[in-house]
């Protein structure tokens, strides 16, 4: 007969209880049970309030209901044989028995610091990951399973991004609510590829990723929500670089589909805008108030022997062979009611082959808070003065 004892001997190693979830001690080691004054075979088949006071016994029914099975610190207390309460260390592990019954297996130490720690770990991941889930803002983390080689050639690493086994590490509710993740569904638990998808856009994406070492503010990505809807969102991204390997990167998202759409309007407008002034039968010439040219048409491309280009930025003493100031076309394109309104003014411009003469119309117009100048030529009939603005040649 094994003699009982009082109090707990040391244990230098864990030991190891199985639950059911009834409440009945399943399995303990004989080391396990000795070590606190008593009989295995008095344990197994017995009720753990044997062991447990209500407080832990509380902690372990919680353990029961979680959802992931993986292992989890807890602090507990056990009774002993004599009716003293013990604090202990353990490790809780969710498992199924062989007919799909839920049983907890409980790790226990006397004495273990890296439990303590673990647990302090735990609590600290817990409450990082409450923040994330309560923030409003899609929050994501993309583990690389296989760590990509930052080493190698840019394309190859854009190879690796998109084909290196990969996972979702920590996406939270925002986010399976901004790509319409189906209810009841875990975003965790779906492939990347589903919404972070191979592409020309994600590939450039992932460059500009890569040539910014991973840390990037306001990168756009197109993305494919689970309506089957591509949309334009820009990413704020950070990784995780070790030994020049990429092991996981995350960020959040914003929606800017909207605002793409609308720029892409805009080039539209501006793309149709450009077709229509070149279709002006003159040669039509936008000028800033310092006397830059902002915009020039094909015919005033063509008449100035000069790309867009060229043009784009060219001062007047460039464009016109006569010595007129800024300030002196606009005087004219403002005199609504003096010697010059209504006239057209003949000068001479520079030409592909040299001064060509060209009658020239005036206007100011406002954009965007600032005045401009729009400068129509036509090639002249009449022979033009070289001279000051003053006595520029005029004609009804």
């Amino acid at each position: 007969m094994t003699e009982k004892t009082t109090g707990p001997h040391a244990v230098g190693a864990a030991s190891i209880y199985e639950i059911a979830q009834d409440g009945t001690i399943l399995a303990c080691e004989a080391d396990a049970a000795l070590a606190f004054g008593y009989e295995p075979e008095a344990l197994v088949g017995a009720p753990w309030s044997i062991l447990y006071p209500i407080s832990s016994r509380r902690v372990l029914e919680a353990h029961f209901i979680r959802a992931r099975s993986g292992p989890a610190p807890e602090t507990l207390q056990i009774k002993d044989a004599g009716g003293q309460i013990h604090d202990v260390a353990a490790i809780v592990e969710l498992r199924e028995d062989g007919a799909g019954r839920r049983i907890i297996r409980i790790f226990k130490w006397l004495e273990a610091d890296f439990i303590t720690r673990a647990d302090v770990l735990a609590e600290d991941k817990e409450i990082l990951a409450d923040i994330v889930e309560a923030s409003d803002d899609p929050g994501w983390c993309i583990q690389f399973l296989e760590p990509v080689d930052l080493s190698a050639p840019e394309q190859e690493i854009v190879r690796q991004v998109f084909g290196n086994k990969r996972r979702w590490r920590c996406c939270n509710s925002a986010m399976a609510r901004f790509y319409r993740l189906p209810d009841g569904e875990d975003l965790n638990d779906r492939p990347v590829d589903e919404i972070f998808a191979l592409n020309p856009d994600n590939e450039e994406f992932v460059r500009l990723l890569i040539r910014s070492n991973f840390d990037v503010v306001r990168a756009v990505s197109f993305d494919t929500r689970y309506d089957g809807v591509t949309q334009a969102v820009e990413n704020d991204v950070r990784g995780l670089i070790r030994n020049n390997h990429l092991y996981r990167m995350w960020g959040t998202v914003r929606d800017v589909s909207q605002h793409h759409r609308r720029t892409e309007e805009l080039k539209r407008r501006i793309a149709d805008l450009e077709t229509y002034l070149s279709a002006v039968p003159d040669a039509l010439v936008l000028l800033d108030h310092n006397g830059a040219a902002i915009h020039a048409n094909a015919i005033a491309q063509s008449l100035f022997g000069m790309a867009a280009a060229e043009i784009d930025g060219a001062s007047c003493s460039r464009l016109l062979a006569d010595d007129i100031s800024i300030e002196d076309l606009f005087a004219l394109a403002s005199d609504r009611s003096g010697e010059f309104a209504g006239r057209i003014l003949t000068t001479r411009a520079h030409g592909r082959a040299g001064p060509v003469p060209v009658e020239i119309n005036l206007r100011t117009f406002g954009l965007n808070g600032e005045t401009l100048l729009a400068m129509s030529l036509r090639p002249a009939n009449a022979p033009s003065r070289p001279a000051r603005p003053a006595q520029l040649w005029a004609t009804s």
